[in-house]
């Protein structure tokens, strides 16, 4: 206990001792602060205001600035430029864009070999970054901007009008390139994208499979250059130098030098610049003999960083990063005493392994916070492959670099060493997928509120304390008096208890983190997605069961990947109990394409609902079969048939496969669905143009007499050929919603579509203006929320 607490007097001292970590938490709290109030001020420069009032998204603009960095991508050549001017635009200059050019481009001057210190000029049509459009998508705008990025240029002419180069950065830049090929040239497609990312930074050739299998798994931090690689690389080399030398000058100053070289070859990103920022105060203790406190390290590199990009506080890496350092330096410690408990119990052998698992554990319970603010689900038994695999980094890593510098050299050699990472990178790969095998290996929270966080703090500091309260015992029974050994039974009986019970508070924490309280709602919601030019249709039902009314886009790539299944995840939402597909065009049904092609995906649907097969096109008819290969139920839901949920129906009022059999297939053969809960109903129209409508409404009059709709979702995305007059007249809805993309090429919704709207004051909503549009009721009263306010 005496050593326990002056290790503790030691501590404290030191931290008064540290004006600097004092200093820099000020500034830390300052900058904070304005970020906070003041956010709209770094996004939108006098320059970047500009510059979007004059040029819209696509149009053509010729700016003129300085090559910083290249990205040699599989189909394009990405030039960043900065300090960039547009002509004839006074006052739009000093901003920074991406140059996407295409690789064999006839059209531009695709054959020019780029450098970097090259000065520009790029004539093409510019692409403004989107924000999050829904609840729990990536929001490309402020990612970018906190690389101070302020658009993308698609070109169709680039030429140079100054040719100066910077002789070091394209040297570094060269040696990249040529150590990628050389990867290419070693390793299968597969690992070959993997060693690319974790050794050079180059995530671009990863495939997508092993992205959501590391993902899933949660060891998808291994991918990038994070600060853990460039701490065993940087120690590594300094530990190895020290062995030779025992100058820490020299030692110090190369190992510094390495990193600060290796970093100008992968990017200097937030996780990089915080390691390296530690790593050369480890250094300059070593050297000066005085140890720079850990506080005081980290604090300065969060000034550091927020000096260079205040805006990195907005990037989810900064929490990742910075998270993941301060529960290894200082919560894990306080969490120690849990390793001791039973380590007289545990043979020596066994004693490592024991400590590592419980370590491992920690980390990941820890980080659950900002973990499932982020990716919204966690894997229970990710901390077992981490457990092996991290161990393992250091000689990937090691075999990894040595095969990259042998390759320009001996090819013989590395080969050899290019062979053992391709081993390691198959272990990991067939570890991932052991892993998935074993129970809570996926577990879907959805992302927790600022409620929950604060709740489960509070619980894991009072689990703290309980542990804190555990007693060592290290003396021997056979040694000490009765009255010893009725005291340690004592001591042993209290340890237990304060374990157990700190260990139940613990859980009830992490119960409480990961519990999906979203997705448990009381009410009726139903949120109409933004998945640009398509439909995508969410309902949550009181009972907790979820259906889904079409799922597809034109506009999206990989609509399922990008915009539903991360508004499904973040809401907690695994599984869908009923997917409805209104018909087969590709912008409402190819995100459920896509979940139904993968072989690994976090959503799982239960039942496909149709409309009768004398309606399908082949569209459909590969859903149905992707969907029997799956084993999910194929339904076809004819007129007047229902889904009954307690108190919410789905009912089918239109097609009908006996009275509409000359019905053209398509648009015009779209599913038209009828929700009623209690006193609130909608109407889901599919593409359905106004031939078709008085077949609906003759339906709907004779099933469901209501005087007018609460909600009508406008049929084929607000185009003039669809909501006539007259059907708008018999339905008269309350609000009126629009599921368009911006700036599509089909005009939607039409101006006249608008007005017919207006004329019988039904309130409008749009994805364009809104993004995702929230309805929640109980049946009787409505509540209505977008995501862009």
């Amino acid at each position: 206990m005496e050593s326990i607490t002056k290790l503790k007097i030691k501590s404290l001292s030191n931290l008064r001792n540290s004006p600097l970590m004092y200093f820099n938490l000020f500034v830390i709290i300052i900058i904070f602060l304005i970020t906070y109030f003041y956010t709209d001020a770094f996004y939108n420069t006098t320059s970047s205001l500009n510059l979007e009032k004059e040029f819209k998204n696509n149009d053509v603009i010729t700016v003129i600035g300085k090559i910083y960095k290249i990205e040699d991508k599989e189909n394009t050549v990405a030039l960043y430029i900065k300090h960039s001017h547009t002509k004839y635009y006074d006052n739009i200059s000093n901003l920074n864009f991406i140059v996407y050019e295409k690789k064999n481009n006839d059209l531009n001057t695709s054959n020019i070999l780029y450098s970097i210190g090259n000065t520009i000029s790029v004539t093409g049509e510019i692409s403004y970054f989107l924000t999050d459009r829904n609840p729990g998508n990536f929001n490309q705008y402020h990612y970018y901007k906190t690389k101070k990025i302020d658009a993308a240029i698609f070109p169709e002419k680039i030429q140079i009008q100054n040719y100066h180069k910077n002789l070091f950065l394209n040297t570094l830049n060269s040696f990249r390139n040529s150590s990628l090929k050389n990867i290419d040239s070693f390793l299968s497609s597969r690992n070959s994208g993997l060693l690319k990312g974790i050794i050079l930074g180059d995530k671009s050739n990863i495939e997508d499979n092993t992205k959501d299998l590391y993902k899933i798994n949660g060891i998808s931090h291994i991918l990038a250059i994070s600060g853990l690689h460039l701490s065993f690389i940087g120690l590594g080399l300094y530990g190895f130098l020290r062995k030779f030398s025992k100058s820490f000058l020299l030692c110090g100053s190369i190992s510094i030098i390495f990193m600060l070289t290796y970093i100008a070859i992968i990017g200097l990103s937030i996780s990089s610049l915080r390691a390296l920022s530690m790593f050369i105060f480890h250094i300059i203790g070593d050297i000066t003999g005085r140890k720079v406190h850990t506080c005081t390290s980290i604090t300065t590199s969060i000034v550091i960083l927020l000096l260079w990009q205040p805006l990195s506080l907005l990037n989810s890496s900064f929490y990742l990063s910075y998270g993941a350092v301060i529960t290894i330096i200082y919560l894990i410690p306080l969490f120690s005493k849990i390793t001791n408990l039973f380590r007289n119990n545990i043979p020596n052998i066994l004693l490592t392994t024991y400590r590592s698992l419980i370590t491992c554990f920690l980390i990941q319970i820890l980080m659950l916070p900002i973990v499932l603010s982020i990716f919204y689900t966690y894997s229970l038994t990710s901390f077992l492959l981490n457990l092996i695999i991290i161990p393992l980094m250091p000689l990937l890593l090691l075999f990894g670099i040595l095969g990259i510098v042998f390759s320009f050299y001996i090819p013989i050699v590395s080969k050899l060493f290019f062979f053992i990472c391709n081993i390691l990178l198959n272990l990991f790969n067939i570890l991932c997928k052991l892993n998935l095998k074993l129970p809570f290996s996926q577990i879907v929270s959805g992302k927790p509120n600022i409620i929950q966080i604060v709740i489960f703090i509070l619980l894991m500091m009072a689990s703290l304390l309980l542990f804190q309260k555990i007693k060592k015992l290290d003396m021997e029974e056979n040694l000490i008096t009765k009255a010893q050994i009725s005291n340690l039974k004592n001591m042993k009986r209290k340890n237990l208890i304060f374990f157990f019970y700190g260990l139940i508070i613990a859980f009830l924490g992490i119960f409480i983190i990961s519990f999906p309280f979203s997705k448990y709602t009381k009410e009726l919601r139903i949120t109409f997605l933004d998945v640009d030019q398509g439909d995508c249709i969410v309902i949550n039902t009181p009972t907790h069961h979820t259906f889904l009314i079409d799922g597809g886009s034109s506009g999206v790539k990989n609509v399922g990947k990008y915009r539903i299944e991360p508004f499904l995840l973040s809401k907690g939402i695994n599984e869908i109990d009923y997917v409805f597909l209104t018909h087969g065009d590709i912008d409402h049904l190819n995100g459920i394409e896509e979940f139904l092609s993968q072989k690994d995906n976090q959503i799982k649907i239960k039942n496909i609902v149709l409309a009768p097969e004398l309606f399908h096109d082949k569209n459909l008819e590969k859903i149905s079969y992707l969907g029997r290969k799956k084993k999910i139920p194929i339904l076809e839901m004819d007129c007047l048939d229902n889904i009954l949920d307690k108190e919410v129906s789905i009912t089918s009022v239109y097609p009908n496969k006996e009275t509409d059999t000359n019905v053209k297939i398509g648009n015009e053969s779209s599913l038209v669905l009828y929700l009623k809960y209690k006193d609130f109903d909608g109407l889901f129209t599919g593409d359905i143009g106004k031939e078709v409508e008085p077949n609906v409404v003759s339906e709907l009059k004779k099933e469901y007499p209501k005087n007018n709709l609460d909600i009508l979702k406008l049929a084929h995305h607000g185009s003039k050929n669809s909501s006539s007059k007259e059907f708008l007249m018999v339905t008269k809805p309350s609000y009126s919603i629009v599921s368009a993309g911006i700036d599509n090429m089909y005009g939607h919704p039409s101006k006249e579509t608008i007005n017919r709207v207006k004329l019988i004051n039904s309130k409008i909503f749009s994805t364009i203006e809104n993004g995702a549009i929230t309805i929640e009721t109980n049946g009787k009263n409505i509540k209505i929320s977008t995501h862009l306010k």
